[in-house]
């Protein structure tokens, strides 16, 4: 276990120094490797396969070439050596998102291929990726167990189907489940919110009117903050919906509105909506 412990802590060390180089990552993955090699059953080798995919995912020096399959081979390890593990749902979010990557950069096609057609080969990269996802969250389910980045897992396929899928029903539905779950960073949703209210009226079709008025409310009410909630007073007014106020938690050393326009001991301001801002 002492040899394990050292020789993990040399590798991750050396994973991590600064400024990265051939020789100290070249060192980690092979410190990674002899102890995944050696001790295939130690408590380290795991986050040993992830931390060599992760090498490969990233450019990790000038000149260093990026590896997508080779990393998603060492996700793809995790997922079906320690498949009970937390730590195999990361991989199989990394796995999914290696394809993801992959589109954005631009999977290899052929030179005459035109950008139409490169577009769709794209598309077709991203989707595996979301299909990776997809199936590991279904294979939780059906075990019964809890995974516990699904919330990140449906952010992600939110935001892929957003961009570069463009498959905006899908990437609402995958938000609201998020929104179900929960939000990894509560209370930094704000821009999501707005998103999915958007994309509900605007490029959802038929629209989805009980889904824009649900965002647009959660926008103003829950992340008053974020700097869209006189637009979604707007936006509320046009599609008939009640509006709601905007109630702003006070700031050190803000000016308040005037006491004088204060209702029931609060200030208050008109927004651009027609709806009232509250300073508590």
């Amino acid at each position: 276990m002492e040899w394990e412990k050292a020789t993990y802590g040399m590798a991750v060390c050396a994973q991590q120094t600064m400024p990265a180089s051939k020789l100290t990552i070249g060192e980690a993955q092979s410190l990674f490797e002899e102890l995944r090699t050696k001790t295939p059953k130690s408590v380290f080798a795991p986050r040993a396969t992830m931390n060599l995919g992760r090498i490969a995912e990233l450019r990790n020096y000038e000149g260093f070439q990026i590896d997508l399959a080779k990393a998603r081979g060492y996700y793809q390890q995790v997922m079906d050596t320690w498949p009970e593990q937390d730590i195999a749902g990361e991989a199989a979010l990394r796995c999914g998102a290696t394809y993801v990557i992959g589109s954005e950069h631009g999977v290899e096609h052929k030179p005459e291929a035109t950008p139409a057609e490169v577009e769709a080969l794209n598309k077709d990269e991203a989707r595996k990726g979301v299909k990776v996802i997809l199936d590991w969250l279904a294979l939780k389910e059906k075990k019964g167990q809890k995974e516990v980045l699904a919330s990140a897992m449906w952010q992600y396929l939110g935001d892929t189907y957003f961009c570069p899928l463009e498959q905006y029903k899908e990437s609402l539905a995958a938000y609201e489940q998020c929104d179900k779950l929960g939000w990894a960073q509560a209370g930094r949703q704000g821009a999501i919110y707005w998103r999915m209210a958007v994309m509900a009226e605007q490029r959802v079709v038929p629209m989805d009117r009980e889904a824009a008025v649900k965002f647009y409310t959660k926008s103003i009410k829950e992340t008053p903050t974020y700097g869209m909630g006189y637009e979604s007073q707007i936006a509320l007014r046009r599609l008939g919906a009640p509006v709601p106020e905007i109630h702003l938690l006070p700031v050190e050393g803000a000016t308040k509105p005037a006491p004088e326009a204060a209702s029931g001991g609060h200030a208050q301001a008109t927004g651009a909506g027609g709806g009232k801002v509250i300073y508590e």
